[in-house]
């Protein structure tokens, strides 16, 4: 008797636990995530460029060339309890006398990278554009950002194939008029982004896991641009954005649970 009632005591417990809506927690509208309180923050898009400082590489390469402690591994056991010290060895072996972190430090600065402060963090993100190639913010360059120059996404006039609102250029994306391939309201521009037969420009979000990267995207963003250079563009174009979540890569790390 004793014993049904436990059992009658616990399924009612489980039966109210399971049936009963936990109370919604509260979320403020407006977080912040950055130390101290809330204050007005730079929500501007910053150019960055990854520069690791060279002390920072040395300290690298002086912990690196330490004699490391491994723990011998247990027999024939291979990363059931975490990385095999022979792998490890090997690994910092290739770190001490391959591993060339300017060479890599040039290929991830191929593509264009930003920072923005979001919600008092300094949230770094990498975005390829269509099309696109260095979006450096020298004078005269193919797909450049800045003023003047081939394919330039600024306010220069007569750019080839210019984003902003010069007059008749060719390719404009702005609202010049009688421009060829123009992507804003002008008259008549052909492969016009606003009017009919236009290409859609589709943004795709890549968002790394934990733990994780950028990084990982970098071969797959390549294959999606040789394959545009390959076969053309046709109606739909893919901008590329990748941030890095706080806390990783070069976004700045939350100091608030």
């Amino acid at each position: 008797m004793f014993l049904r009632a436990c059992v009658l005591v616990v399924a009612a417990g489980a039966a109210w636990w399971v049936m009963v809506e936990p109370p919604l927690p509260h979320l403020h509208p407006d977080p912040w995530w950055a130390p101290g309180h809330p204050k007005p923050e730079d929500t501007s898009i910053r150019k960055f460029t990854i520069n690791i400082p060279q002390e920072a590489v040395d300290d690298l390469t002086t912990l690196l060339n330490l004699k490391p402690r491994l723990v011998p591994a247990l027999h024939d056991v291979n990363f059931t309890y975490g990385v095999h010290p022979d792998t490890l060895q090997t690994i910092l072996q290739y770190w001490r006398h391959h591993y060339n972190w300017r060479q890599r430090e040039a290929r991830l600065n191929k593509y264009p990278h930003y920072l923005t402060t979001i919600e008092g963090l300094d949230i770094h993100y990498m975005h390829v554009r269509a099309g696109e190639g260095n979006d450096g913010d020298g004078e005269g360059g193919k797909h450049n950002d800045g003023d003047g120059g081939k394919d330039n996404d600024g306010d220069g006039e007569g750019g080839k194939d210019n984003v902003g609102g010069a007059e008749r250029g060719k390719h404009n994306d702005g609202d010049g008029e009688g421009g060829k391939d123009n992507d804003g309201g002008a008259e008549g521009g052909k492969d016009n982004y606003g009017g009919k037969d236009s290409q859609v420009v589709v943004p795709l979000l890549l968002l790394h896991g934990w733990p994780g990267s950028f990084v990982e995207f970098y071969e797959l963003v390549s294959l999606l641009r040789e394959e545009e250079e390959e076969e053309g563009r046709g109606n739909v174009v893919l901008e590329v954005i990748c941030p890095s979540i706080p806390g990783y890569g070069f976004s700045q790390a939350p100091a608030k649970q």
